[in-house]
């Protein structure tokens, strides 16, 4: 609907319910204020009129309109293509495809926020609809297949759009591995169309009648495609979608589905009319009821959890987290919770918003019908939690902002997930998340993560006791455009992405500025955006994904960025990436070979793996898009142990003729483990104990072993060309855990 017509809907409804005041206060907005008259003698003053007509109406609405500012057509010279198939491979000819321009973070780009002044109520409503209209108008395409299956949305900008597509009588989804989402001009997307019958379905209440609504639960019965969903029922549309196939079909009824129907099993033939399914509920046995909390202290979540048992026992807090049946109470629902289909008998109930999980726990019998159960969290302890304030450039009070809590622990990553809540106030409670890390660990740090989709990301750090609010001020927007020269005709296309991320905090800094949480994909002209971002460093990571159409991969090049505030562009040469051959003889049938990188100051091996790969039938093996660098071939099959080096590029095509491993190469990743403590770095190179050389895998192995009834050995380590003499226990190869690191075979 364009928006005139819309306007002309609105005024409609407008008029209908006496909006004259509405109009006349809409036509005047934005325009200069009029000077004040004099007030009228009550004696002199006119008869109030009517209110005006419809069609005055529509004049004064169109006029009111006219005065709201234009939102600029977001028009471009770029077009995303693609197709639309049946799962056969036949073409669907008019389905409707529609390109959404999204956010720079991700999700449908939502219209600026309208000023609405001194406008409220039903005056303020309809100025937003109407900014709400004209948006869409402004960053939405829409195409329609041909009778090839094939559509094309053009007019697009330079911006990533998601993609949808909808046709009567069809399920439309993307293919198999295909992302419908982050979509730029200059790709293509493939659509799979699945056909659905209408199947229409009458459900009942206990006592007869229809209820105003009613969910259907549908469990598709194929053996080759099982798959449970639910769908909305309700009088007004009284059919269920779905594929030609056997479906079990189930109403659920009732504020917290306390009705259900029994199962009822349908099969849909495409191009029969099914047959009408009746569906009786009745009352289920169980438990239900809300999560009440303090005011103020409500977080988006809650598990709550159920343990049959016996009267007259209690439960251990870890039995709910290790045991029994769960479910969720949202804010979005109300915070209602439900448990149906209970066999009788007596049971606990538990939840809580703390890390460690329960902090109430309440008792309910069922018999053979719902019981109804609320469950009264307590105030918070102030010990619990740390007070959040996040400001903008300006200083005023952010509340707009996804926030996220965890832990960290030296050496380990860092793990996420904990409770936040949002206060009235405008600030945020994180509570304590040490959830997968060891409390007792004296390196423990909690961290508070803060995203904005205006302003970027940043990551907080403390430890306990934290008394003082953390604050986050985040700084002018910055973005950076990164340009990869020679992407676009390299025939690698797909295969190379870049990604962003935080530089390593210094030592002390309990501050660091993130990447955006969701970024563009790499385009085909090889171009990526990150916005919004934070001014400060960051390391850009060039990687080679291990799938054309698949995320993440091998960081195979990093540079350091400076992004400062405003926009910010950097150009990339392609990497270069080239193919090679081996030749495997003598190994036998049952061949394996392994392909590393391999960087002696970074211990050995880094970058592109390939592990386990069989030569073929002609006792090939081909490596493609390998970065340039040296790379190690190794093999334990038929009964040989070694390994060799080749370059790439270099000889296109070679030998596999192994050298025997003659050295262990150290890898440190833990500076308290027992190896970093003896005096290891990672890169050495250990080629013999108390004084004799390694040979051979199975020497060195056997040489370790009897060392190991000695205790403490003499290593001889090469370290960056020159030998050194280390001494450690050998009885701490085996003890993986507090090695702190691993000692691999391989070759001088």
């Amino acid at each position: 609907m364009k928006t005139e017509t819309f306007v002309l809907v609105a005024a409609a409804f407008v008029a209908g319910v006496g909006a004259g005041l509405v109009v006349a206060r809409l036509a005047f907005r934005e325009r200069p204020a009029a000077r004040p008259e004099l007030l009228q003698d009550p004696s002199e003053a006119k008869a109030p009129e009517t209110a005006a007509a419809p069609r005055d109406a529509v004049a004064s609405l169109r006029e009111a309109l006219a005065a709201l500012p234009l939102l600029q057509d977001e028009r471009g010279e770029g077009a995303i293509t693609g197709s639309v198939r049946t799962e056969a491979g036949r073409p669907v000819a008019g389905v409707r495809v529609e390109a959404t321009r999204e956010r720079p973070g991700g999700g449908t780009q939502e219209p600026p926020a309208v000023d609405a002044g001194s406008l409220g109520g039903l005056e303020g409503e309809l100025l937003e609809l109407v900014a709400r209209r004209r948006w869409t108008e402004a960053t939405t395409r829409e195409a329609r297949t041909g009778a090839d299956g094939a559509f094309r949305l053009e007019g697009l900008a330079d911006a990533a759009y998601s993609v949808r597509a909808s046709l009567e009588g069809y399920e439309i989804e993307p293919a198999s591995g295909v992302d419908a989402g982050r979509v730029r001009p200059g790709e293509a997307i493939a659509f799979v169309a699945r056909e659905v019958v209408r199947v229409p379905v009458q459900v009942l209440l206990p006592g007869g009648g229809e209820p105003e609504r009613a969910a259907i639960a549908v469990t598709r019965q194929s053996a080759a495609a099982w798959r449970s969903f639910r769908r909305d029922w309700r009088p007004a549309d009284p059919a269920v979608l779905l594929h030609p196939d056997w479906h079990e079909l189930r109403a659920l009824g009732g504020e917290a589905h306390e009705l259900a129907s029994e199962p009822v099993e349908v099969e849909v033939r495409a191009g029969e009319a099914p047959a009408l399914v009746t569906l009786q509920l009745e009352a289920r046995p169980g438990i239900q009821g809300r999560v009440v909390f303090p005011e103020g202290e409500e977080v988006d979540m809650v598990d709550v959890a159920a343990i049959p048992r016996a009267s007259g026992t209690t439960a251990d807090f870890k039995e709910f987290a290790g045991g029994g049946l769960g479910c969720a109470a949202r804010r979005s629902e109300g915070y209602r919770y439900s448990f149906p289909d209970l066999p009788p008998g007596r049971y606990l109930l538990g939840t809580g918003r703390k890390p460690e999980g329960i902090e109430v726990v309440e008792e309910a019998r069922v018999e053979d019908r719902m019981v109804e159960k609320d469950l009264n969290l307590p105030p918070l302890d102030p010990r619990d939690f740390v007070t959040l304030w996040v400001y903008d450039p300006d200083g005023r009070t952010l509340t707009d902002v996804g926030v996220d809590s965890g832990c960290r622990v030296s050496g380990g990553s860092s793990q996420g997930g904990g409770v936040v809540i949002r206060r009235p106030d405008g600030s945020f409670w994180v509570l304590h998340h040490a959830r997968n890390c060891d409390a007792r660990d004296p390196s423990l740090l909690y961290t508070v993560t803060v995203r904005s989709y205006q302003y970027g990301a940043r990551e907080l750090e403390y430890k306990l006791p934290q008394e003082a609010p953390l604050v986050v001020r985040f700084r002018e927007t910055a973005s950076l455009e990164v340009l990869v020269s020679g992407y676009a005709g390299s025939g690698h296309e797909g295969w190379i992405d870049v990604q962003l991320g935080p530089m390593t905090k210094e030592e002390g800094g309990a501050d660091r500025s993130l990447p955006p949480h969701h970024f563009d994909r790499l385009g085909p002209r090889g171009r990526k955006r990150f916005f919004p971002l934070e001014p400060g460093e960051y390391e850009l990571h060039v990687m080679l994904k291990s799938h054309a159409t698949s995320g993440g991969g091998t960081g195979i090049a990093s540079v350091r960025v400076t992004v400062r505030p405003g926009e910010n562009r950097l150009t990339l040469p392609m990497p270069a990436l080239g193919t090679l051959t081996v030749l495997v003889e003598g190994l036998g049938e049952d061949a394996r070979l392994n392909l590393r990188g391999f960087d002696p100051g970074g211990g050995g091996y880094a970058g592109v793996q390939f592990n386990g790969v069989r030569p073929g039938e002609d006792g090939k093996l081909t490596f493609e898009r390998l970065p340039s660098g040296t790379y190690e071939l190794s093999t334990r099959s038929g009964g040989r142990s070694g390994a060799m080096r080749v370059e790439v590029p270099g000889q296109p095509v070679v030998r596999f003729e192994p050298r025997p491993h003659d050295a262990y190469r150290v890898i440190v990743r833990d500076p308290g483990g027992y190896l970093a403590r003896a005096g290891f770095e990672t890169g050495d190179v250990i080629v013999g104990i108390d004084g004799v050389p390694f040979e051979s895998e199975a020497q060195m192995s056997t040489l370790m072993d009897s060392a190991a009834a000695r205790g403490e050995v003499k290593a001889r380590v090469v370290r960056a060309g020159r030998e050194l003499e280390i001494r450690f226990d050998a009885r701490m190869r085996h003890e993986h855990e507090k090695l702190g690191g691993t000692l691999w075979a391989s070759i001088r």
